[in-house]
């Protein structure tokens, strides 16, 4: 479905007010650009399929142990075959050069049909800016149970022309065989520093969740009207835009409608919290379609899509890294970036997010709480 894009309503913006833009200044937000819309994607057996082969990992490990003993009573030949394949992509390198073109043709069928499973929708405030800001850092909140709105940025849906994308993943992802190979084939990447530098260098846009697995330790029910971002002391996006020559710009991203495609229990353990953090993973229960334990989400209905908004660039420029006040002059952008999330909720929260339009009578509003 090739992206769609509605005319600004103000055609002379005067060059300050285009400055304020590009550095994330409050300003009256512009009417929205409906970039893709797929809100009315009609779902089958194949979105299913790709809903298992990306996120279903979690049941596949979760129900391994029950595959193997029946596969061992029914079928040597196919219990070998199991551990066969497991241990060719435990060993096999993730190296894109090394990967087969059939791998990435699965990929580019998950990521398209996932993107239909899921009815997504992207806006953009300024998207011309958008798409000038290349390469840029788009920092994508909340990250819920599994941040699956980094699907919006796939580079096989051509959301963003121009900009070569790239979604980065805790790099406990690919460790783990069958999903390493999986996610690699869907052009996702590691988040270690290493990768996301030598990416940015070969000019690739980022697509980060900058609160990371931390949120996930304060969800508590689907009927819980707040969300909480981690993000005031998460100056890792600055840091790693002010690294660059020229700078970059962070592009903060608001995605509305994911948290209720699981249902989920986050045990209030500060123990496992930390263990969490370690790994990349929260210790906790969580059911997806049909209700089936760690199974793929499940697919929205038509009146509540997911809205992906992708608000204004704010650039950050090089700050050498032997500056003293470096992580000062940083906070400063961080500062913005975090203005920009929660002016992205409350601007667009009463339109997109499903909560406002279910509110009952006296019940308390959906609010958010950056930390």
């Amino acid at each position: 479905m090739p992206a769609r894009r509605q005319s600004k309503s103000d055609g002379g913006e005067s060059s300050r007010d285009a400055a304020d833009a590009s550095t994330g200044a409050a300003a009256q937000p512009a009417e929205l650009q409906l970039i893709r819309d797929l809100s009315q994607a009609r779902v089958g057996f194949l979105h299913y399929l790709a809903m298992f082969l990306w996120l279903g990992w979690f049941l596949f490990y979760f129900s391994l142990p029950a595959i193997l003993v029946a596969l061992y009573f029914h079928s040597m030949a196919a219990f070998t075959a199991m551990l066969g394949l497991i241990a060719t992509s435990a060993l096999y390198p993730i190296k894109w050069k090394l990967q087969p073109k059939t791998g990435f043709a699965l990929g580019r069928f998950i990521v398209r049909h996932a993107a239909e499973y899921l009815r997504l929708q992207v806006y953009a405030e300024d998207y011309d800016a958008v798409l000038a800001a290349k390469p840029a850092l788009f920092g994508l909140e909340p990250h819920d149970i599994l941040p699956i709105s980094l699907i919006a940025l796939g580079d096989v849906l051509k959301t963003l022309p121009g900009h070569k994308l790239r979604g980065a993943l805790t790099s406990a992802c690919f460790q783990v065989p069958g999903m390493r190979h999986i996610y690699t084939w869907a052009t996702a990447v590691s988040v270690d520093k290493k990768s996301l530098r030598r990416l940015l260098a070969r000019s690739f846009s980022l697509c980060i969740c900058p609160g990371g697995a931390h949120e996930v330790t304060f969800m508590r029910s689907n009927s819980d009207p707040e969300t909480v971002l981690y993000l005031r002391n998460r100056l890792g996006l600055p840091r790693l835009a002010a690294e660059q020559p020229n700078g970059l710009s962070l592009i903060p991203c608001f995605c509305f409608n994911q948290r209720p495609t699981y249902d989920f229990f986050v045990p209030n353990v500060p123990l496992l919290h930390k263990l969490g953090r370690k790994i990349g993973f929260i210790p906790l229960v969580f059911s997806g379609v049909f209700g089936v334990p760690f199974a793929p989400p499940k697919s929205p209905p038509p009146s509540a899509p997911l809205v992906f908004v992708m608000g204004r660039p704010i650039h950050v420029p090089h700050v050498a890294l032997d500056d003293p006040q470096r992580d000062e002059k940083l906070k400063v952008y961080q500062q913005q970036f975090v203005d920009s999330m929660q002016r992205l909720f409350d601007t667009y929260a009463p339109r997109f997010d499903a909560r406002f339009q279910q509110l009952a009578e006296g019940a308390p509003r959906p609010t958010l709480r950056i930390l």
